[in-house]
């Protein structure tokens, strides 16, 4: 398996993880599957995988689905991931600025 063949496989399994994992979790599952350079690269190999046909909204539709519940908990894994800590800070909800009451 080639470099870039490894990368997309972890990110495949990140994308599948992001859905139902805590980002805790999903921060130290991936610090244990990847170097700091790695996570550098897998930025790049999942911005390749992300369909260009679609707005941002609808790529993030999963986030709104389901209960109540889940959509609390759904919009923190995100905003977590999207914050750039993977896992290492929270944000918390019901804050209001430009982030859509997620802030960190």
């Amino acid at each position: 398996m080639n470099e870039l063949d490894r990368l997309a496989s972890i990110g495949a399994q990140l994308v599948a993880r992001i859905r139902d994992d805590d980002p805790d979790l999903n921060g130290k599952w991936l610090a244990s599957v990847t170097s700091e350079e790695d996570r550098w690269a897998l930025l790049f190999v999942l911005a390749a995988m992300v369909p260009t046909d679609q707005t941002v909204a609808e790529l993030l539709e999963w986030v709104e689905a389901d209960s109540d519940e889940n959509v609390a908990r759904r919009r923190l894994v995100v905003a977590n991931g999207l914050r750039g800590g993977l896992g290492r800070r929270r944000v918390t909800p019901n804050r209001s600025d430009d982030t859509g009451g997620l802030v960190a």
